[in-house]
């Protein structure tokens, strides 16, 4: 049955930066991002897909960089196919069953279908083989775990969002008032050490889902990160601080203001006084969101700072990006960094 609501519109920005270890140590950035079916603003009846994914960095994952672009290019051919269909309904169980029965493990086995191809078409070399540590005879689950990555999918399809994600990083709504939602369980095994991932047997089985109905659940914007952009928060709870700052800025500048930072926020979370990490971060904005940041929102973005936003510099200075310390929490950078990532200099 097609949905007669309204359908909201939607538009993306994204950014990525080579983490600081990753330079130092001659280290090829190993995450991925695509969106589909194009970046920037969509009609109503355009669904989006936005994916991340990050490639593990240890050398038994000799692949994983080229497992991240494969993982990204799966999921959004996937997320699409998927996207037409579920734009056409109103049945939130059905839309589960989909995610769940259809999409997850499609995304899983086109991947590996993708990882196979890539190894005929390059074949793994006696220096790689020799560089992971691995044995002579490699069986196929040797070489797939060679390409190893965590994934993170948001489909945008007609009044649904829908959230697939394996692995670690962030992924959360930000209401129009700042708030913040995870519509994604929880996985305890992701202790800040380990993590699920494409290339385990069990992939499929570790997937974990979410479903938001627009409609029903206000949503200004959807936040899809790496692990390298949270690892450089200083505090536990950042996605609340950063939720309410994203409110407050979208509703003084405009999100399209919001993405023209999004990249020095990033490159800041990839110096060697964030985590050093490769990182990278999606945000999916609903285009026609009145942002109205709430009491709480405003009143958690600068306890120690009375002034609020009041203090802050006007959007239109010019903006380097950061070269380090001696540059963190001048006056023409202040507006440009991500709140919680800000507090190491002015605790």
């Amino acid at each position: 049955m097609r949905h007669r609501h309204s359908l909201p519109a939607w538009h993306v920005a994204t950014a990525d930066a080579t983490g600081a270890t990753h330079v130092a140590k001659h280290m090829s950035y190993e995450d991925a991002w695509a969106v589909a079916p194009a970046r920037g603003l969509r009609g109503n009846e355009t669904p989006v897909v936005v994916a991340v994914a990050d490639g593990h960095g240890h050398a038994r994952h000799f692949r994983s960089a080229r497992g991240a672009e494969l993982a990204v290019a799966a999921a959004a051919r996937v997320g699409m196919a998927a996207a037409v269909e579920l734009s056409e309904f109103e049945d939130a169980e059905y839309i589960e069953g989909a995610l769940y029965q259809i999409v997850g493990p499609a995304v899983v086995s086109t991947w590996r279908d993708y990882v196979y191809a890539d190894l005929e078409q390059s074949p793994v070399t006696e220096g790689e083989r020799v560089a992971a540590g691995l044995e002579a005879e490699l069986t196929a689950e040797d070489l797939i775990y060679g390409y190893g990555t965590t994934l993170l999918l948001a489909v945008a399809a007609g009044p649904w969002l829908a959230f697939l994600q394996l692995g670690d990083g962030d992924l959360f709504l930000i209401a129009p008032d700042g708030s913040v939602a995870h519509p994604v369980p929880f996985d305890p095994r992701l202790d800040g050490l380990r993590t699920t991932s494409l290339c385990q047997p069990d992939a499929v089985e570790s997937i974990r889902y979410g479903i938001v109905e627009v409609g029903a659940q206000p949503v200004g914007a959807v936040m899809l990160a790496t692990d390298g952009y949270g690892n450089a928060q200083r505090y536990e709870g950042w996605a609340d601080i950063f939720g309410g700052e994203l409110a407050i800025l979208a509703e003084r500048y405009g999100t399209a203001w919001i993405g023209e930072q999004l990249p020095e926020w990033v490159r800041a979370c990839a110096t060697i006084d964030g985590s050093g990490d490769d990182v990278t971060a999606a945000l999916l904005f609903a285009a026609d969101t009145e942002w109205r940041p709430g009491d709480v929102a405003l009143a958690m973005q600068y306890p120690d700072d009375p002034d609020g936003f009041d203090s802050l510099d006007p959007p239109d200075l010019p903006l380097d990006p950061p070269l380090g310390p001696a540059r963190h929490g001048t006056p023409d950078m202040r507006a440009t960094w991500p709140l919680s990532f800000r507090r190491r200099e002015r605790a």
